[in-house]
C-alpha cells in the first residue's frame, strides 16, 4: 500500500536529485527544445509517496515543452528519444533509464534508503488549453508515438492551486492517497498525474464549486 513520506529530508533529497539530473539534461537539449518541469501536484512534495509493499519511491515530472527550435512537434518518436538520450546522460551509465508507454523511467537503485525512480512524461500545452502527453502505442513488434490528449487537463494548475488555497488540502491528500492504493490493487497502471487529475475534479464536482 502507498503512504505519503512524512521526512522532509528524505523529500527535499529526492527532488533535489531529481532536479539536478532534469537541470542538466535540459541544458543538454538546449538547441533542440525549451521545457519547464514540475513535479506532480505544481511542485508539491508533500504529495510524495512510498510503496511499502516493495519499499519503492517512484516520483513523476511533467516536461513542458515551451520552444521547439528544430521544428520537431509532429515527430514524437524523435523527441522522445531525444530527451532518452539526454536523460541517460544526465543520470550516468548506472542509471536505467527506459521507454514506458505514458513516460521515460529514470531507475537510480539505492537512495535514501529506498529504492528509487522517476518517471517523466513529455508534454506540451496546445491551443485548445489542454496538455497532450507523448505515449507509444505498442503493434506486433513495433512502436507508434502519438501525441495524447490528458482527459480533463485543461487548467488544472488553475483549479488545483484553487482547492490548495482554499482549505481543500486535506481533501486533496486524502483523496488522492486512496486512488493511488485503489489503482495500486487494481494494478491499472494509471499514471499519477491521472490520479491527480481524478481527484481534483472529483472534490469540485462533490463540493458543487465554481472556479
Amino acid at each position: 500500500m502507498f503512504r505519503y513520506i512524512e521526512s522532509k529530508h528524505q523529500r527535499t533529497a529526492y527532488c533535489e536529485f531529481c532536479e539536478s539530473k532534469i537541470i542538466r539534461a535540459q541544458k543538454h537539449l538546449k538547441d533542440y527544445f525549451t521545457f519547464s518541469f514540475k513535479l506532480i501536484g505544481s511542485g508539491e512534495s508533500r504529495l510524495m509517496t512510498i510503496n511499502g509493499n516493495n519499499k519503492k519511491v517512484d516520483l513523476d515530472y511533467n516536461l513542458i515543452l515551451q520552444r521547439d527550435k528544430k521544428q520537431l512537434i509532429d515527430n514524437p518518436k524523435k523527441i522522445k528519444h531525444l530527451f532518452m538520450d539526454a536523460l541517460k546522460y544526465a543520470c550516468g551509465y548506472k542509471a536505467k533509464v527506459s521507454d514506458s508507454t505514458q513516460v521515460i523511467t529514470c531507475f537510480i537503485g539505492q537512495l535514501e534508503d529506498y529504492d528509487f525512480s522517476f518517471d517523466v512524461a513529455i508534454m506540451v500545452e496546445a491551443n485548445d488549453g489542454f496538455l497532450y502527453k507523448i505515449v507509444n502505442i505498442k503493434e506486433k513488434n513495433t512502436c507508434r508515438y502519438i501525441w495524447n490528449k490528458v482527459p480533463e487537463s485543461r487548467n488544472f494548475e488553475h483549479r488545483f492551486l484553487f482547492l490548495k488555497r482554499n482549505g481543500y488540502w486535506e481533501q486533496i491528500k486524502e483523496l488522492y492517497l486512496r486512488k493511488k492504493n485503489i489503482n495500486l490493487n487494481k494494478q491499472t497502471g494509471k499514471q499519477s498525474f491521472s490520479v491527480l487529475i481524478e481527484t481534483v475534479n472529483e472534490i469540485i464536482q462533490t463540493n458543487h464549486i465554481m472556479i
